[in-house]
């Protein structure tokens, strides 16, 4: 059965079709990429069901999931191979070597916007369930690989998907560089603002400068950082604390009256969102005692104050809290397992550093979930971004035949 798997995955129809698929402009929008993704499964025999989904914050902003289902003997177990269709935009092409949406292959690498972010693992979901058509192989239990929008924004397509269908297991095409990941870091994004009083800079006593008490702030926010970079999993490692923005005042010559400081930061399993908020609002506060003249609140990025407890439903909730499933989960096994007998190696156990649609399966589903995909996170986001082909060819074998270990097939009994 490996082997007859095995010669049905193909090296130059892969890099076509990941080449296919960043070919297509899909920032802040998917719909282009919807025809050639469901021509594909249509070739290999795959019912498809197209439908859209919203932020409810924005219902007018509908984005389109396609559910693609290579249906087996029995409808359970029904797993799920999720990737992605929207990239994060190029705001400066002239920095690229070559047209960030016209892919080349390099030194054996595809070069452009969403090869390791996240065509290059989709396109391999999508070549491993070709494979196992070509090989007739007839599954015991239900394959679907959902091509789902939004994740690089506000998730909402991966979350539509959670009680669509009695999911078993998740696996989700993120760049791991092969690894198995069964724990994910959380994430949050929340600015601090401050706000002041204009003055002529000349009297800056007349006033009260917004920028100066960010500073304050940042350096109690350096002591908070040394206390996060004791907290340690042992597969995703300390939580990032990160500034991303700082922006202050107006114009010269007048005393800043408002400053607002953006931070990015990922939670290790264990931790909570609201936790987070809470401890940075004790900071706050602590602050506000020392100083009265210190005007501060945590705000969304909809500019909204956060404020505790968190609602437990709706958008306003903690909806990216980190996720960990055991080791020994069967969707595990059968990757590690898929691994030994299409790499002739076990690939390693680690954990994402940066988060991802696990979250909405794991936390809310209660559905086991791991991130497994070609590509570096190293390369995710950044100018002549690229996916090794070698990794192509490796996630797709390993797609598929951990596919048939987990759902199993006349030739071979699935993983319990």
């Amino acid at each position: 059965m490996v082997e007859k798997v095995l010669k049905q995955i193909r090296e130059g129809e892969i890099v076509d079709f990941v080449k296919e698929l960043i070919r297509v402009k899909t920032v802040e929008t998917e719909a282009p990429v919807v025809p050639v993704i469901t021509e594909k499964m249509k070739r290999i025999g795959m019912e498809i069901e197209v439908y859209e989904t919203f932020n409810p914050r924005f219902p007018e902003n509908k984005r389109p999931c396609i559910l693609g289902t290579l249906r087996g003997k029995n409808e359970k177990p029904l797993l799920c191979f999720n990737g992605h269709t929207d990239v994060v935009p190029v705001e400066f092409p002239e920095k690229w070597t070559h047209d960030p949406f016209d892919p080349v292959v390099d030194r054996g690498r595809v070069y452009g916007r969403g090869a390791c972010d996240m065509k290059g693992g989709l396109g391999s979901m999508i070549m491993a369930a070709q494979a196992l058509v070509d090989a007739k192989i007839e599954l015991t239990g239900t394959l679907v690989v959902a091509a789902v929008p939004g994740e690089e924004t506000d998730g909402w397509g991966s979350e539509s998907i959670v009680k669509r269908r009695d999911w078993d297991a998740v696996v989700i095409g993120e760049p791991t560089e092969l690894s198995v990941n069964p724990a994910c870091n959380g994430i949050s994004t929340f600015w601090i603002k401050v706000n002041g009083k204009s003055a002529h800079a000349s009297m800056p006593e007349k006033g009260t400068n917004a920028i100066d008490k960010m500073l304050k702030i940042m350096n109690a926010l350096e002591e908070y950082k040394q206390k996060l970079s004791r907290r340690v999993h042992p597969l995703t490692g300390t939580p990032p604390f990160v500034y991303c923005m700082l922006r202050g005042g107006w114009r010269s010559v007048i005393v800043a009256d408002e400053c607002r400081l953006h931070v990015t930061t990922h939670l290790v399993p264990g931790e909570t969102i609201e936790a987070r908020f809470a401890e940075i609002l004790e900071i706050l506060g602590n602050l506000k005692k020392e100083d009265p003249e210190l005007q501060c609140e945590l705000v969304d990025s909809y500019d909204d104050p956060i404020i505790l407890p968190l609602p437990k439903k709706g958008p306003r909730r903690a909806r990216l809290n980190p996720t960990e499933i055991p080791v020994d989960e069967p969707i595990v096994r059968a990757l590690l397992n898929a691994s030994k007998y299409a790499l002739g190696r076990q690939l390693p156990i680690k954990g994402n550093r940066y988060a991802c649609d696990s979250p909405y399966f794991v936390n809310e589903g209660k559905i086991p979930t791991l991130a497994f995909g070609p590509g570096c996170i190293d390369q995710a986001h950044t100018y002549d971004e690229y996916v090794e082909v070698k990794q192509l060819v490796e996630a797709t074998e390993v797609y598929a035949l951990g596919a048939v270990g987990y759902l199993g097939s006349g030739e071979y009994d699935r993983v319990k």
